[in-house]
């Protein structure tokens, strides 16, 4: 196999079983495995009912560390980091291996997804727009970009790339490692890095993806430490206080959130 989903679970999502139905259901195969670095009963009997591989991480813990750890677990060239909460669509695997087959240089691919924000689905959020219009790029362009300028200036004014959809490309990685600086923004600071490598971003334009927001999801419950997360960010984009001002009206975007 060409392609693994790899799932960093923790505690005791309702959800995990939905998002590994989700890929066991996809229409070409993948490996499949769960990382973690908290074992539990819970996680360990959702594993055995799936017969899922399950890999524990017993070094030190961290939202970075638990992803470079689920990262490196993978043997495949291309690489799904599973968020527990969501899940995918049927042809989330297909589209992203007919895309890599025809782009050997890619280094991520990402697609476009929908919210579900409890039991409801929302196709456009107010952050789903703002995202979608920082993508305008790529919208003109299929195969993406390769040029370092277009990639970072994507980023320049808010992170657009939906993590748990991106597809990465091990090989073009290099070894690649999430930062442990960041609790909430470290797949922005994580596209940023990689803008400055040699290789292509490219969007699927196709809701490949369901984000499930809820009040225990990790996104919900750490909103105001993303706040400084994001003045951290910009503040080593931009200049001051331009970089305050862009925090700001980004931060509108989290009304989805409450």
């Amino acid at each position: 196999m060409q392609h693994s989903f790899v799932i960093p679970a923790y505690g005791e999502s309702v959800y995990l079983e939905a998002c590994i139905e989700s890929i066991l259901s996809q229409s070409v195969k993948s490996e499949i495995m769960i990382t973690t670095s908290t074992p539990n009963e819970f996680i360990e009997h959702t594993a055995g009912k799936y017969g899922i591989r399950l890999i524990v991480n017993a070094g030190p813990t961290s939202i970075a560390g638990d992803w470079n750890f689920a990262f490196k677990s993978a043997s495949t060239k291309y690489v799904t980091l599973a968020h527990q909460d969501d899940y995918y669509e049927r042809e989330y695997a297909e589209y992203n291996l007919e895309s890599a087959e025809r782009n050997d240089d890619m280094l991520i691919q990402f697609s476009d997804y929908s919210e579900k924000i409890m039991e409801s689905v929302v196709v456009n959020s107010m952050k789903v727009r703002i995202k979608k219009m920082l993508l305008l790029f790529f919208l003109l362009k299929k195969n993406g970009y390769k040029s370092g300028f277009i990639k970072k200036f994507m980023l320049s004014f808010g992170c657009p790339i939906c993590c748990p959809s991106v597809f990465f490309n091990k090989d073009g990685l290099n070894g690649f490692e999430f930062n442990n600086e960041y609790r909430i923004n470290l797949d922005w600071n994580a596209w940023i890095r990689m803008s400055k490598m040699k290789g292509r971003f490219i969007y699927i334009n196709k809701k490949l993806l369901t984000l499930r927001i809820h009040g225990d999801s990790e996104t919900s419950m750490n909103l105001q430490h993303r706040k400084s997360e994001d003045i951290k960010v910009f503040d080593e984009l931009w200049y001051y206080p331009f970089s305050r001002l862009l925090s700001f009206v980004y931060s509108l975007s989290y009304s989805s959130f409450k």
